[in-house]
Protein backbone atom coordinates (compact mmCIF):
# COMPACT_ATOMS: atom_id res chain seq x y z
CA UNK A 1 0.00 0.00 0.00
CA UNK A 2 0.95 3.47 -0.58
CA UNK A 3 4.13 2.35 -2.36
CA UNK A 4 4.64 5.29 -4.98
CA UNK A 5 5.20 7.16 -1.58
CA UNK A 6 8.18 5.11 -0.99
CA UNK A 7 11.40 6.90 -1.55
CA UNK A 8 14.80 4.90 -1.57
CA UNK A 9 17.98 6.43 -0.67
CA UNK A 10 21.48 5.45 -1.17
CA UNK A 11 24.41 7.52 1.78
CA UNK A 12 27.45 8.15 0.41
CA UNK A 13 30.59 9.69 2.15
CA UNK A 14 31.54 12.43 -0.37
CA UNK A 15 34.99 13.05 1.93
CA UNK A 16 36.22 9.30 1.21
CA UNK A 17 34.16 9.09 -1.41
CA UNK A 18 32.83 5.58 -0.22
CA UNK A 19 28.93 4.20 0.84
CA UNK A 20 27.82 4.10 3.58
CA UNK A 21 24.45 2.85 3.52
CA UNK A 22 20.74 3.00 1.50
CA UNK A 23 17.38 3.43 3.22
CA UNK A 24 14.10 3.36 2.12
CA UNK A 25 11.43 6.38 3.62
CA UNK A 26 7.84 6.94 3.39
CA UNK A 27 8.26 10.40 4.73
CA UNK A 28 11.19 12.96 5.63
CA UNK A 29 11.54 16.73 6.18
CA UNK A 30 14.20 19.04 4.22
CA UNK A 31 17.26 18.81 6.48
CA UNK A 32 17.03 14.91 7.59
CA UNK A 33 20.53 14.41 9.02
CA UNK A 34 21.95 15.70 12.18
CA UNK A 35 24.36 18.22 12.25
CA UNK A 36 27.48 15.44 12.72
CA UNK A 37 26.09 13.05 10.23
CA UNK A 38 25.33 10.49 12.65
CA UNK A 39 21.58 9.68 12.01
CA UNK A 40 18.87 10.32 9.26
CA UNK A 41 14.88 10.92 10.91
CA UNK A 42 13.06 8.60 8.35
CA UNK A 43 9.84 7.22 8.21
CA UNK A 44 10.39 3.33 8.00
CA UNK A 45 8.25 0.67 5.94
CA UNK A 46 6.45 -1.77 8.20
CA UNK A 47 3.86 -4.50 7.43
CA UNK A 48 0.89 -1.49 7.93
CA UNK A 49 0.98 2.23 7.88
CA UNK A 50 -0.37 2.52 11.42
CA UNK A 51 2.79 0.80 12.19
CA UNK A 52 5.62 2.56 10.14
CA UNK A 53 7.83 4.28 12.87
CA UNK A 54 9.56 7.25 12.66
CA UNK A 55 12.75 6.86 13.38
CA UNK A 56 16.39 7.83 13.59
CA UNK A 57 18.40 5.99 11.50
CA UNK A 58 21.82 5.09 12.41
CA UNK A 59 24.75 6.37 9.80
CA UNK A 60 27.71 5.79 12.69
CA UNK A 61 26.63 2.27 14.18
CA UNK A 62 24.61 3.16 17.05
CA UNK A 63 21.32 1.39 17.31
CA UNK A 64 18.48 2.95 15.31
CA UNK A 65 15.79 4.67 17.37
CA UNK A 66 12.42 4.89 17.60
CA UNK A 67 10.64 7.98 18.21
CA UNK A 68 6.83 7.14 17.52
CA UNK A 69 5.02 4.99 15.21
CA UNK A 70 2.04 6.47 12.99
CA UNK A 71 3.77 9.81 12.46
CA UNK A 72 4.60 12.60 10.46
CA UNK A 73 7.68 14.43 10.61
CA UNK A 74 8.29 17.92 10.95
CA UNK A 75 11.68 19.04 12.11
CA UNK A 76 14.88 17.95 13.94
CA UNK A 77 17.05 20.59 16.03
CA UNK A 78 20.84 20.82 14.47
CA UNK A 79 22.16 17.91 16.72
CA UNK A 80 19.33 15.82 16.52
CA UNK A 81 18.61 16.44 20.02
CA UNK A 82 14.85 17.68 19.82
CA UNK A 83 12.47 16.72 17.31
CA UNK A 84 8.74 17.53 16.65
CA UNK A 85 5.60 15.29 14.66
CA UNK A 86 2.47 15.05 13.88
CA UNK A 87 0.43 12.37 15.25
CA UNK A 88 -3.53 11.65 15.72
CA UNK A 89 -4.12 10.40 19.56
CA UNK A 90 -7.62 8.70 20.29
CA UNK A 91 -8.95 11.06 16.94
CA UNK A 92 -7.29 14.00 17.88
CA UNK A 93 -4.47 15.11 15.63
CA UNK A 94 -1.44 16.86 17.40
CA UNK A 95 1.83 18.47 17.66
CA UNK A 96 4.31 16.39 19.25
CA UNK A 97 7.82 16.98 20.72
CA UNK A 98 10.46 14.09 21.36
CA UNK A 99 13.76 14.85 23.49
CA UNK A 100 16.73 12.31 23.15
CA UNK A 101 18.07 13.13 26.41
CA UNK A 102 15.24 11.84 27.99
CA UNK A 103 13.67 9.49 25.77
CA UNK A 104 10.11 11.39 26.08
CA UNK A 105 7.73 12.53 24.18
CA UNK A 106 5.13 15.52 25.05
CA UNK A 107 2.22 17.16 23.29
CA UNK A 108 1.82 21.09 22.20
CA UNK A 109 0.01 22.08 25.69
CA UNK A 110 -1.32 25.53 25.67
CA UNK A 111 -2.94 26.71 29.10
CA UNK A 112 -1.78 23.31 30.61
CA UNK A 113 -4.15 21.43 27.48
CA UNK A 114 -3.11 19.15 25.12
CA UNK A 115 -3.85 21.38 21.55
CA UNK A 116 -5.30 19.93 18.64
CA UNK A 117 -3.53 21.20 15.73
CA UNK A 118 -2.71 20.72 11.84
CA UNK A 119 0.77 21.81 11.14
CA UNK A 120 1.29 23.13 7.49
CA UNK A 121 4.08 23.79 5.26
CA UNK A 122 7.52 23.82 7.06
CA UNK A 123 8.67 24.51 10.73
CA UNK A 124 12.08 24.78 12.45
CA UNK A 125 13.42 24.75 15.91
CA UNK A 126 16.24 26.78 17.09
CA UNK A 127 19.51 26.09 17.38
CA UNK A 128 19.26 24.98 20.86
CA UNK A 129 15.94 23.40 20.32
CA UNK A 130 13.82 25.35 22.86
CA UNK A 131 11.74 27.07 20.66
CA UNK A 132 9.82 26.01 17.60
CA UNK A 133 8.15 27.99 14.76
CA UNK A 134 5.42 26.65 12.34
CA UNK A 135 2.52 27.34 10.39
CA UNK A 136 -0.90 26.25 11.34
CA UNK A 137 -4.57 26.95 9.96
CA UNK A 138 -5.89 26.56 13.72
CA UNK A 139 -6.18 29.35 15.89
CA UNK A 140 -3.85 28.82 19.12
CA UNK A 141 -3.59 32.16 20.96
CA UNK A 142 -7.16 33.45 20.42
CA UNK A 143 -5.90 36.51 18.16
CA UNK A 144 -6.56 35.27 14.75
CA UNK A 145 -8.55 37.12 12.49
CA UNK A 146 -9.25 34.29 9.94
CA UNK A 147 -8.63 30.19 9.11
CA UNK A 148 -5.92 30.17 6.79
CA UNK A 149 -2.35 30.12 7.99
CA UNK A 150 -0.44 31.26 10.55
CA UNK A 151 2.92 31.57 12.10
CA UNK A 152 3.59 30.63 15.33
CA UNK A 153 6.38 30.13 17.75
CA UNK A 154 6.44 27.85 20.57
CA UNK A 155 8.56 28.05 23.75
CA UNK A 156 8.89 24.45 24.92
CA UNK A 157 10.61 25.66 28.03
CA UNK A 158 7.89 27.98 29.22
CA UNK A 159 4.90 26.04 27.24
CA UNK A 160 3.96 29.40 25.63
CA UNK A 161 3.07 30.14 22.17
CA UNK A 162 3.03 33.65 20.36
CA UNK A 163 1.38 34.15 17.08
CA UNK A 164 4.13 35.76 15.05
CA UNK A 165 1.95 36.87 11.79
CA UNK A 166 -1.01 35.97 10.27
CA UNK A 167 -1.11 36.11 6.87
CA UNK A 168 2.00 35.90 3.58
CA UNK A 169 1.96 39.63 3.15
CA UNK A 170 3.65 39.23 6.89
CA UNK A 171 1.70 41.43 8.79
CA UNK A 172 1.84 41.32 12.37
CA UNK A 173 -0.17 39.68 14.90
CA UNK A 174 0.24 41.70 18.17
Amino acid sequence: AHVADLALHFVHDLATKTYVTNFSSFGSIPQPFTADDSAVLITASAPTISERPLLLFSLDGSPNEIIATNASPFAMSLYGSKIAYQKTVDGVRGLYFYDRTTKISTPLTIVGANAAVRVSGNSAFSIDGRFFTFLATSDLTGNASHSFNKLYTYDKLLKTIRLVCQNAAAHMAD
